[in-house]
């Protein structure tokens, strides 16, 4: 019981937790896990470990991999101006209070895979150096990308947006995977890229989508899209073949 606090540690290893539970004490209030401007040569490892308060990982550098799996966080998440020189495995992974990757950087391969973020979760301005994957996550509040950078694919395979999602002026130099993918609030993506191929088959709309000059460059696919309101296409360019057979 107590919090764990290395805010501004410089260190030229790894650093591993695995099946630990943070409480803090009634003085601190909420305050569990600080890493505030932590500096890593190697990774940083959570594993199976319950943080009954935040995880503050704001503007931390690890110069090698991050893991978080199985970890459930009952406060806030703030990782805003995190940098990540590795892979990022992410799996599993529950947000009690708000999640901030605002400014985030990832170099390696992304995957933040079978999330549950119960309230907003603010991926805006981030940079996905490789990959990022977001299959099967669950974002119950609102979600914001906007602005985010996809370097290499942008994977969203069966994720679910309960609340508003802003995609707006996303670039994804890749190709982009929102199969099967459940919007039940609204989604703009507004002056997004898609560079190369993006694919939206069997995804549902229930309150509408708005991709109001967005940019197509490769193929585009909406084929069984299920929309209970509409979709915007103003202005959009598409550059390759748009499928929107059975929608």
């Amino acid at each position: 019981e107590g919090t764990l606090e290395l805010a501004g540690f410089a260190a030229d290893c790894h650093l591993e937790l695995r099946r630990c539970l943070i409480v803090p004490p009634p003085s601190r209030q909420h305050h569990a896990f600080c890493l505030h401007a932590l500096r890593l040569r190697g990774s940083l490892t959570i594993v199976d470990t319950l943080i009954d308060g935040t995880l503050d990982l704001h503007d931390a550098h690890l110069d090698d991999g991050l893991t978080l799996r199985n970890v459930t966080v009952t406060g806030d998440i703030d990782a805003a101006s995190l940098r990540v020189g590795g892979d990022t495995a992410v799996w599993n992974l529950v947000a009690g209070g708000g999640a901030n990757f605002h400014d985030a950087q990832f170099h390696g391969n992304a995957a933040l895979r079978s999330c549950t973020f119960h309230e907003e979760a603010n991926f805006n301005e981030v940079k996905f150096q490789h990959e990022g994957n977001f299959a099967y996550s669950r974002f119950q509040g609102p979600a914001d990308f906007a602005v985010a950078d996809f370097r290499g694919g942008a994977e969203f395979f069966g994720a679910t947006f309960e609340g508003p999602v802003d995609f707006g002026d996303v670039s994804v130099l890749h190709w982009a995977d929102f199969t099967a993918t459940t919007f039940r609030d609204t989604i703009s993506a507004t002056r997004a890229v898609f560079h190369s191929g993006v694919e939206f088959g069997s995804v549902e709309f229930h309150r509408g989508a708005d991709f109001t000059e967005c940019r197509f460059q490769g193929d585009a696919t909406f084929t069984q899209v299920r929309g209970h309101d509409s979709m915007e296409f103003d202005g959009a360019c598409f550059g390759g073949k748009a499928d929107f057979r059975h929608a």
